[in-house]
């Protein structure tokens, strides 16, 4: 192995971590980790630093024997959504034998992304020539939390897996589910991805053939997703491997809507279909796994189909865009029986502004479990 300069200084780092901050020599598995998450970029040592004092080793060295007292910052559900003690989530997918491509990013668990299809911020020199590591505590789109969701529902499925991506973009969360299942030894895969925009509907289905998944059990939908059937305008964008983010804009609707705004400040927009959440849900006998990013329109389209959802799903992870979001949805599906086992709340700048959505710089995730399935 060529070890670079970097990698030298990132290993004495972490060494003076682990003896400075914990006493003690660092163990081989979680060194050769963090120094890894510095030399691909995936960490800076600030957040390195944070793990090592947010860890509860480091409480327990610092305490002094006292409990109970404060509030206790190793806690990861405090601040990333998740318990600790959820990482081992990650052990039960033997990823041994995954292999770079070159010309792609391969995540941790073998799915594949053409760096062509990805945004320029996202690709780094080299990242073709190596496998992503452990998404921990994020990887180039998605928290660890977003993670957590998605394995359960791989964890939770028997003989098939079923997953549905809605603003799939190049679909990433079906592309990665079902290669985890295969990790699992299921072959018995049926997706489903929605992507309005026509650009990005084409990174999607190429992304889709990349990872070998455009079988019988496969269905593309280059539409946007609603609560009836119909049609809506959709921006026009010009580069769609740049450009994310968008939603439809019905024409009727007015400027009064903060979400509808930053898509009325688009001067070209194009027509496309809108399908009901509902007959896609009706499409298929269940679904281990829907994750919805729709920035924006998710307390519309889960109110509207939460009937569906109880009946149809067993996990649905949410990329949430503003708090009022967040509660809203954490009422539809409380009073719908599901369980709340993830949340990481939306990131706002403390700034003014007069579009609430337009603060948030970090979504957030909600992973929701349905008891009845």
């Amino acid at each position: 192995m060529h070890v670079t300069q970097n990698y030298v200084d990132n290993s004495s780092f972490v060494t003076s971590l682990y003896l400075g901050l914990l006493n003690r020599q660092p163990d081989d598995a979680a060194f050769k980790y963090y120094v890894d998450q510095l030399t691909n970029g995936i960490a800076t040592r600030h957040e390195i630093a944070l793990l090592f004092v947010g860890s509860k080793e480091f409480s327990d060295i610092n305490s002094g024997g006292r409990t109970g007292e404060f509030i206790n910052f190793s806690d990861t559900r405090l601040f990333e959504g998740f318990d600790r003690n959820e990482l081992s989530l990650f052990k039960h997918f033997d990823t041994r034998d995954v292999k770079p491509t070159p010309g792609f990013l391969t995540e941790w668990i073998g799915s594949r992304v053409r760096l062509s299809s990805l945004w320029q911020s996202a690709i780094h020199v080299g990242v073709d020539a190596s496998v992503r590591p452990i998404p921990v505590p994020a990887d180039y789109h998605a928290d660890a939390v977003e993670w957590i969701g998605t394995l359960k529902s791989v964890l939770a499925a028997k003989d098939s897996f079923s997953v549905m991506e809605l603003g799939a973009g190049h679909g990433p969360w079906l592309a990665a589910s079902c290669s985890a299942a295969r990790h699992r030894g299921i072959r018995d895969l049926a997706i489903c991805g929605v992507e309005a925009d026509p650009g990005r509907f084409e990174l999607l289905r190429q992304n889709m053939e990349d990872n070998n998944l455009l079988g019988s059990n496969a269905v593309l939908h280059r539409a946007a997703i609603g609560t009836e059937r119909g049609h809506a305008l959709w921006p026009r964008i010009g580069q769609p491997a740049e450009d994310s983010g968008r939603r439809v804009t019905r024409r009727s609707d007015t400027e009064d809507n903060e979400f509808l705004s930053v898509a009325n400040r688009f001067e070209d927009f194009i027509d496309v279909d809108v399908i009901p959440l509902s007959s896609l849900l009706n499409s298929h006998q269940h679904w281990d796994l829907i994750h919805i990013d729709v920035q924006g329109i998710e307390v519309d389209l889960c109110r509207h189909s939460i009937d569906h959802l109880t009946n149809k799903v067993r996990y649905v992870v949410i990329g949430t865009h503003a708090r009022w979001i967040e509660g809203d949805l954490m009422k539809i599906f409380f009073e719908s029986g599901w369980v709340l086992e993830n949340e990481k709340p939306a990131k706002y700048y403390c700034k003014a502004h007069s579009e609430i959505n337009c603060n948030v710089f970090v979504d957030g995730t909600q992973v929701w479990r349905n008891p009845k399935l």
